[in-house]
């Protein structure tokens, strides 16, 4: 599984392991969105995917008590080597109970994993912050 470092250009979760990541744009379905977040993110084009499955929705509430709706979604692609943009500066493609070993990742990444069918191993203990995410 990818596992995305944030860089320090962004305004939230510098330097936090993330998963792809973005806002609903209007009068796109989330599939579509997906699909546009993971070529700008990652530079992966439909033509380098196998597949993309929709998961299931999460609503996860963020410091100021706010509601996110996020879509999840789970990808699988051959390709190893990414292009990132200025949002990330490193990634690491991972065995899903390795995940755990990232203790510097947001919190909620553990429940969208949960929810993709890809379950770290050990839910670590958090407290909720905020979430800018599909």
């Amino acid at each position: 599984m990818l596992l995305l470092r944030r860089s320090e250009r962004v305004r939230h979760d510098k330097g936090r392991w993330h998963c792809v990541t973005g806002y609903l744009d209007h009068g796109a379905s989330p599939e579509q969105q997906a699909l546009v977040e993971l070529h700008e993110e990652t530079g992966l084009g439909v033509c380098a995917l196998d597949s993309l499955e929709e998961r299931g929705i999460l609503n996860i509430p963020d410091a100021a008590g706010r509601m996110w709706r996020v879509h999840t979604f789970r990808v699988s692609t051959r390709q190893r080597r990414l292009r990132l943009d200025d949002e990330h500066d490193a990634y690491r493609w991972v065995a899903p109970q390795a995940v755990r070993r990232f203790g510097n990742r947001v919190t909620w990444l553990d429940e969208v994993l949960a929810l993709s069918g890809t379950e770290a191993a050990h839910r670590a203990p958090s407290s909720r912050e905020a979430s800018r995410g599909r």
